[in-house]
């Protein structure tokens, strides 16, 4: 049976329905949140990782350096 969905199924309420065919639409909408779950966690996961990284990149840098252009144009508008 191809990915209905309870709703769907819920609206055909004029027709006979399997409760077989419900409880196959609920368990298929169970594995479909769980497989968004899943993705939504290693996604998470992943920019997490990233940040850390990004954080150890900046925490390692060495100051800016200050150079003579820049200490000129300090103070100016």
């Amino acid at each position: 049976m191809r990915r209905a969905g309870v709703e769907h199924l819920m609206r055909e309420g004029g027709e006979a329905l399997w409760d077989g065919q419900i409880l196959e639409a609920v368990a298929d909408e169970k594995a479909w949140a769980r497989r968004l779950v899943r993705a939504a966690h290693a996604v998470d996961g992943h920019a997490r990782a990233a940040y850390g990284a990004l954080e150890l990149v900046i925490d390692d840098a060495p100051p800016p350096l200050e150079t003579p252009a820049a200490a000129a144009t300090e103070g100016c508008p």
